[in-house]
């Protein structure tokens, strides 16, 4: 019987396709045990464990359906990972797993160590490696960070999950200065559309809440066609300063709660994209009356036709623009404005010398400007010539080195007149710039074991030089080493050296290094030479223990200390197995 069972196991979870992937399935122990070949039946009962993958199954009793490749416990059912001693166990009445697809526990407890945590009606988590979704029930993530602006604050977020197209994250966090908040966020799919919805609230104080919301949808209308909807509202300018840090621990980055700040929008557009060109209509409306200027597009049209050759020749062209009725806030000032680019280019290259030299128009028209004149036209013109190469060594003992120069030269005349004198809206005209733009890259490639090839080294210098009618002048010389000597040891660091004066400024390193499988350190930090002074620092270093991982950083940033510290549960499956089956 356990001769037949183990080779049914065998051709279960070890097939060409996944023989490396699959994991294993082990039976430790069981009162009894019977296999019933016919219906593909393996029915297991009194005190049975069973290992599979990263966790540990305890059960009354357990039935693995191998036609439909649907396992089920039932009976005291307690899943632990395979930490000794487990740092977490969840206890259920009965347990689902389809193999290699997703976990089901049914009214389960959540335990650390001896001490229930919460209890769960339901808490799934996927099996699939390729594609991890988070494990919906258990919070994942508790933060405690002091030396906030705001304080101290503590960040826990709860999972929760319908179905693949319906999941998303409670939010319940506490601030020293600004109170306690909550949210949620959404992401879902609905026929041929997908969409994220995000609301977060707080009271700052007993009269006034505080508050934020984001909506992003796309909806695919037809084959090429698309409609875009996108929605940020606040409750006060401040929201987004106040709330940055806790912010970007969820999925916005700084650049974009900038954005959000300074210019909250409501937007509709539909975009379609075919092979040679795009279209889109794009409307937009006003959310937030404490936002000042504010410009409205009600609404614009944009085309865009893709970089096209002209006819046989080796010339390819390029055009673009829009047309847009902008009004402006508080004032309600509006003026049509239309545009249009046109560039042609004509790439090539003599011997191992590749170069581009491209001519580009640009032009504005108004139907009106700030001294009431009509159809009021703004052109100008710019010109561009690329040249790069690359120069590869001869090949050494462990590797080999390569030479990448590139320089760009730019130029295009000051406009006639003052743009501001006439014209209230901003655009895209050309200022007058004359300069040129040089990068020099070294990339050293190292031959590995295997006979793959790896970047290992790599040395990097760009400036820019003007001459634009002014005393001619130089941007920094900014030079960038990268280290990569071994699996696991990466460094990065710039300098910034002020050609005109001849001085270095400013120094800036990041060292990431992976001590064992279970401990990574973090250093980076910003040196300004010129006021002798750290402008920027940070110490911070991960380490996992048993299912866990303790997150712990340091860092000074414009005077000011901050401490964070975060405890994450992993994903009891992250850890990989080979194929195979054993019975005890």
């Amino acid at each position: 019987m356990r001769e037949i069972l183990l080779l049914m196991l065998v051709s279960l979870f070890i097939t060409p396709a996944h023989a490396e992937a699959a994991p294993h399935l082990i039976i430790h122990s069981a009162a009894y045990i019977e296999y019933l070949e016919e219906a593909q039946l393996l029915r297991a009962q009194g005190n049975v464990e069973i290992e599979y993958g990263a966790m540990r199954f305890r059960a009354d009793y357990v039935k693995v359906d191998f036609a439909e490749r649907v396992a089920s416990a039932e009976g005291n059912v307690t899943v632990t990972c395979l930490c000794h001693p487990p740092c977490y166990r969840i206890t259920a009445d009965k347990v689902k797993v389809h193999l290699q697809e997703r976990l089901r526990a049914y009214h389960s407890i959540f335990w650390v160590g001896s001490i229930p945590i919460f209890y769960l009606p339901i808490y799934e988590t996927s099996l699939r490696d390729e594609v991890r979704y988070p494990d919906y029930g258990v919070p994942r993530r508790l933060v405690v960070r002091p030396g906030y602006d705001a304080g101290w604050f503590l960040w826990t977020y709860y999972n929760w999950y319908v179905n693949p197209e319906l999941r998303g994250r409670f939010y319940l966090d506490h601030f020293e200065y600004l109170d306690t908040g909550i949210g949620f966020d959404v992401d879902y799919q609905t026929g041929d559309g997908e969409g994220f919805f995000y609301i977060y609230s707080t009271l700052a104080d007993e009269e006034r809440a505080r508050w934020k919301l984001h909506l992003r949808h796309r909806q695919e209308i037809t084959e090429d066609t698309a409609g875009l909807l996108s929605v940020d509202s606040f409750s006060d300018t401040d929201f987004n300063i106040d709330f940055e840090s806790e912010e970007r621990w969820k999925r916005f980055t700084k650049e974009e709660l900038d954005a959000q700040r300074r210019d909250p929008k409501g937007s509709f557009s539909l975009l379609q994209i075919k092979p040679d060109y795009a279209l889109e209509l794009y409307t937009r409306i006003r959310l937030n009356d404490w936002v000042s200027p504010f410009t409205e597009r009600i609404p614009e049209l944009s085309f865009d036709f893709f970089r096209q050759r002209v006819g046989r020749t080796p010339f390819f062209w390029d055009v673009d623009g829009n047309t847009a009725r902008l009004r402006h806030f508080p004032d309600e000032e509006s003026v049509t404005q239309a545009n249009i680019n046109f560039e042609l280019s004509r790439p090539g290259s003599i011997g191992w010398l590749r170069f581009e030299p491209a001519l580009r128009t640009r032009g504005f028209w108004y139907n009106r400007n700030r001294l009431d004149q009509k159809a009021v036209y703004m052109g100008n013109y710019e010109v561009s010539l690329g040249v790069n190469t690359r120069l590869y060594s001869p090949p050494f003992r462990f590797g080999y080195h390569i030479f990448e120069p590139r320089l760009r030269y730019y130029y295009s005349p000051p406009p006639p007149v003052r743009r501001d004198d006439l014209f209230k809206f901003v655009d895209k005209l050309p200022d007058g710039k004359d300069f040129f733009d040089l990068e020099v890259g070294n990339r050293f490639i190292r031959w590995l074991d295997d006979g793959r090839k790896k970047d290992f080294a790599a040395l990097n210098l760009r400036t820019r030089f003007y001459r634009d009618g002014r005393e001619n002048s130089w941007e920094p010389l900014i030079t960038e080493l990268i280290l990569r000597p071994a699996d696991g040891v990466s460094f990065q660091g710039w300098t910034r050296y002020d050609l005109n004066v001849g001085r270095l400024k400013s120094i800036e390193a990041s060292l990431y290094y992976q001590m064992a499988p279970d401990w990574k350190v973090a250093l980076s930090g910003r040196y300004n030479w010129i006021d002798a002074r750290y402008e920027e620092w940070e110490v911070g270093f991960t380490r996992r223990i048993h299912c866990w991982k303790i997150h712990f950083s340091l860092w000074s940033e414009l005077d000011k200390t901050r401490v964070f510290i975060g405890f994450e549960l992993e994903n009891i499956l992250d850890h990989p197995v080979k194929a195979e089956a054993l019975i005890r």
